[in-house]
Parts: structure tokens; C-alpha cells; sequence
């Protein structure tokens, strides 16, 4: 019985080169002394989904919304549903006045977020229905994911911003199983825009 081929379409990864300039535009200095906030950010990505999806590989979303309010008074930035997928992603931007990396490695912002996108999660599982038969509390728990900023006067190139992350998220008790399992995905809007520039280069067939 042969089996069917699951991997995601090549066309769904593709992103669009004028949006990753774009992207690395608002990610500027000069962007940033102009006023680029963490909400701008969020917004743009809401508007270019296919930034997160390529970087997920992940195939097309089936639910995209901003601003998603759980069962708390606070809101996630963005609830992601994706194709294929029995889990779904909540997922929190932060922008350059809580920078995850600055010039000393990583920042208190990191677990600060972490903790945010935790309680998002909690919120969410709460109003769960309590069925053993749902597994809610190991293979059905939202995937977090954390993109954040990274503030240093020379650049700091983006292996080494995730081997930063990984190291800190690999020697965490707090969030080392969700790290390795899978639950829990950070990055960097650098880390972002360079896979994404990764994609672009793809020619479809």
C-alpha cells in the first residue's frame, strides 16, 4: 500500500523578497529611533503570515488572528492553526524594549516572555474539557512561540544569536522539556527574516 506524501507544498513556503527587505527595514536603527514598536511588528507579521509559516515549515494556516484573548484579561499576539497540524500555536512578538539578546548574551526579557507565553497557554488549557481520551495535557498543548528582539551596537550574526537561545533554553529546568519536545520555538526577528530570505531564492516548479 504505498504511502501518501505529506510534506508540505513548495509554493507555501515561498515569500516574497520586498517583504523580507521590508521586515529588515522596520528591524533598523533607524527604523527603531523613528519610533518601530512592538505592536508594528506583530502587525506586520499578522499581515505576512507566510514569514512564520516558512520558518516553521509548516504548511498554509487554517486560523490566523491577532490578538487572540484567552480565558484572561491578557492577549496573545497572534493564535496560529495550521494545516495538518492537531495542535495549535500561540505566538508573542517582542520588540526592541525588551530585547531577548543584547551585547552580554541573553536578557531577563527571555524568561520574562517565556513566562507571558506560559500563562497564555494556562489560560487557554483551562477551559479545556478534563477527557483523559484528549491527551489535552501532553500531545494536544499549544506550541509557544517566542519571536524577540536583539539589541547590540555591532551585529551579532544569526547562528550565533540561536546558539545563544539554544544553549539557554537547553540548560533551563524551567523550559527545557517543552525546548525539547518541541513545544517551545524562540527566535529572533533576525533568525526570522534570514530563513525567510533563505526561501525566496527557491525557484517553483
Amino acid at each position: 500500500m504505498p504511502i501518501d506524501d505529506t510534506s508540505p507544498p513548495r509554493e507555501h513556503y515561498q515569500v516574497e523578497p520586498a517583504v523580507v527587505e521590508d521586515l529588515q527595514r522596520r528591524r533598523s536603527n533607524y527604523a527603531q529611533a523613528g519610533g518601530a514598536s512592538e505592536p508594528d511588528l506583530h502587525s506586520f507579521v499578522f499581515l505576512h503570515p507566510e514569514l512564520v509559516t516558512c520558518y516553521l515549515d509548516e504548511e498554509q494556516s487554517l486560523v490566523w488572528r491577532k490578538e487572540a484573548k484567552l480565558s484572561t484579561a491578557d492577549r496573545v499576539d497572534m493564535f496560529a492553526l495550521f494545516y495538518g497540524r492537531s495542535r495549535c500555536d500561540l505566538i508573542e512578538c517582542k520588540g526592541p524594549n525588551e530585547p531577548i539578546i543584547d551585547a552580554r548574551g541573553i536578557t531577563r526579557y527571555l524568561n520574562k516572555s517565556l513566562v507571558q507565553l506560559s500563562g497564555y497557554r494556562d489560560a487557554f488549557t483551562s477551559g479545556l474539557p478534563l477527557d483523559r481520551r484528549l491527551h489535552i495535557n501532553i500531545e494536544n498543548r499549544p506550541r509557544l512561540v517566542l519571536i524577540g528582539d536583539v539589541k547590540t551596537r555591532n551585529p551579532i550574526p544569526v547562528t550565533d544569536q540561536a546558539a545563544l537561545l539554544e544553549k539557554a533554553l537547553h540548560t533551563s529546568d524551567k523550559w527545557k522539556d517543552d525546548y525539547d519536545c518541541g513545544l517551545l520555538i524562540v527566535l529572533t526577528w533576525d533568525m526570522l527574516a534570514e530563513k525567510a530570505k533563505d526561501r525566496t531564492d527557491i525557484t517553483l516548479v
